[in-house]
């Protein structure tokens, strides 16, 4: 639930930060941040998987190890607040994109879609440089066409993003108060 709560810290500043990029025509890391947003969702989407399967299996160690490989796994060590560095390999973002694409389908191929925005190519950057304030847009009438395409299919990701995370959100907020007091008015878990 912690992990939740961050999460939507961490998206509501991606979003906004999207939108004020957006309003200031500096389109070039709109993509990107966007991009940020999905990984974050496919993040709270596994958290949620793994509380559902906790519910289901009562495995408590499979769960452990996947939160803590959530919570503080790394392809190289990060200082950790407590002393030391990380020492557990974290979760492939592409693992958690395909789990989530299970649920909600089409994530898969808005991820690929940002993941081509957000990368050094520039047929597909150009779209939004042409987006952006830099250039004066009439002198690419053609290409403009198709970057409306471009905007609107990002837009399309946003919203698509945006209402996924807050289910997958309100459903791990749910399960997790359901675990903590099962049923009881009090905890039945140390809190």
């Amino acid at each position: 639930m912690l992990f939740g709560r961050n999460a939507v810290v961490v998206v509501d500043q991606l979003l906004d930060n999207t939108g004020l990029l957006w309003s200031q025509g500096r389109m070039v890391g709109v993509s990107g941040l966007i991009r940020f947003a999905l990984e974050y969702w496919a993040a709270l989407h596994y958290a949620k998987r793994t509380l559902l399967d906790l519910t289901k299996d009562g495995d408590i160690e499979k769960a452990a190890e996947r939160c803590s490989r959530l919570l503080t796994g790394s392809r190289t060590p990060i200082a950790l607040y407590w002393g030391g560095t990380t020492v557990l390999p974290s979760v492939n973002v592409l693992t958690m994109i395909d789990k989530l694409n299970e649920a909600h389908s089409g994530a898969r191929g808005v991820y690929e879609y940002l993941c081509e925005a957000s990368h050094p190519s520039f047929v597909q950057n150009l779209h939004f440089i042409i987006a952006s304030r830099t250039y004066d847009k009439h002198q690419f009438e053609e290409i403009k066409k198709v970057s409306v395409d471009v905007l609107e299919r990002t837009v399309s990701a946003v919203e698509f993003i945006a209402k996924g995370f807050a289910g997958d959100g309100a459903d791990i907020f749910r399960i997790g108060s359901e675990m903590l007091t099962n049923g009881h008015e009090e905890p039945i878990y140390p809190t």
